[in-house]
């Protein structure tokens, strides 16, 4: 059986992880975590300016060091989120750190958060692959 994020569409733009995970760094971690799942994915890397520019997505996955009270209030996570609400697809976030709930993170339009039990980039792959077993289902 076949992936069903396999044909789909993913955009993916993060913010920095922490002084040795830049953005460039974060993104292309979570790339080869999610073609290690599902090969055939098409993968668009955005910049974090870039966070509205989800044209065509079918999932946006967004990042950062710390999904937090702070992460809600005008931050890469929310503009990717909104961008993904007024397409209709869902948003994902990875983190190293989440410390705010379900609820509050649905509010911003983020359908689901996942921390990283260290913030490196082999734990990164690991979890971007993970999400995309997940996901892609």
């Amino acid at each position: 059986m076949r992936d069903s994020f396999g044909l789909v569409h993913i955009a993916v733009v993060v913010d920095a992880f922490g002084p040795e995970l830049d953005a460039e760094a974060a993104a292309a971690a979570i790339v080869a975590g999610w073609h290690a799942a599902a090969p055939d994915a098409r993968l668009t890397v955005l910049r974090p300016a870039e966070a509205g520019d989800v044209d065509g997505a079918d999932l946006v996955v967004t990042g950062v060091a710390c999904f937090d009270w702070q992460a809600l209030r005008d931050s890469l996570v929310t503009a990717a989120a909104g961008a993904a609400v007024a397409r209709g697809v869902p948003c994902v976030v990875l983190a190293g750190q989440v410390s705010v709930g379900r609820r509050e993170a649905s509010a911003v339009g983020v359908d689901a958060a996942y921390p990283l039990a260290t913030v490196d980039r082999d734990a990164l792959v690991t979890l971007a692959e993970r999400v995309a077993r997940r996901w892609g289902r």
